[in-house]
């Protein structure tokens, strides 16, 4: 085989590759016309100089970063950051008029500064998760740490802006679902009640009360029944058992631990 049939060959596997992936088709396109464009060369190195002097010579860089432009201005859109694709878009139509264009970076401090609202954003919306996470377990006793989650809360809530500083429209967005790894039910009920909790805070009074009536009910209970639960444990305390052993580490970081010389005795 010739160099410029290997040459041929090997434009002709690019182009395949890039169409099979489905994220390149400015490069398969590239490709494709590129091998048609080297047809009539005698010799690979004919061809690389016709090249060299033509607009494919710098095709396949343009191509490639066009290609990534237009998967990030997908992704963005997708994110919902319209004005993040735009930016994008519109690096990808310079390129078309001036293939120069794709060594200038300054789109990308205007990206950055776009990105920031969002991200600003999914934090926030992480941080209020965390503070209602908190006040759900938390003792309803312990008012310093409720105070600070609800005022984590309300902060966080104020500081949503891009896409939307509507909590509720914010919280029915896919990629802001997946922000947090618990289930559609606790979802659920974290989107309908934090909205509450802002509005109208905290009160366990009621649930102080019946815990703290509950507490005396059962120290009353304990006084009387004092030698019963004393005897109760001393039975128990005969039965139960303690393992004593030594813990030998793996010789590498996917081994077992092993364990030997275990030793049965009273608790």
């Amino acid at each position: 085989m010739r160099n410029i049939e290997k040459a041929l060959k090997l434009y002709s596997l690019m182009a395949a590759r890039c169409e099979k992936s489905g994220y390149s088709p400015r490069q398969a396109q590239v490709y494709r016309e590129m091998v048609d464009f080297m047809q009539d060369c005698e010799t690979a190195n004919e061809a690389m100089e016709k090249i060299k002097n033509s607009a494919y010579f710098l095709a396949p860089s343009a191509a490639l970063v066009q290609d990534k432009l237009a998967a990030l201005e997908k992704a963005s859109r997708e994110c919902f950051m319209p004005d993040v694709a735009d930016v994008y878009r519109n690096k990808i139509e310079q390129i078309d008029r001036d293939v120069a264009a794709m060594y200038e970076s300054g789109y990308e401090a205007t990206i950055k500064n776009l990105k920031k609202e969002y991200f600003d954003t999914y934090n926030a919306f992480v941080q209020i998760f965390e503070a209602y996470f908190k006040i759900s377990c938390c003792s309803i006793f312990d008012k310093v740490q409720i105070d600070s989650a609800l005022n984590s809360i309300k902060k966080n809530l104020s500081m949503l802006s891009k896409p939307t500083a509507d909590f509720k429209q914010l919280a029915s967005l896919k990629h802001i679902r997946d922000l947090l790894p618990i289930t559609d039910e606790g979802y659920e009920r974290f989107v309908r009640e934090v909205l509450l909790i802002a509005e109208n805070g905290t009160n366990f009074e009621e649930e102080q009360k019946t815990i703290l009536q509950e507490a005396k009910e059962l120290k009353e209970l304990c006084k009387n029944e004092k030698q019963t639960i004393i005897a109760a444990g001393n039975a128990i305390k005969q039965k139960m058992k303690m393992s004593l052993t030594t813990a030998v580490p793996p010789d590498s970081n996917t081994g077992c631990y092993t364990f030997i010389n275990e030793k049965i005795i009273n608790y």
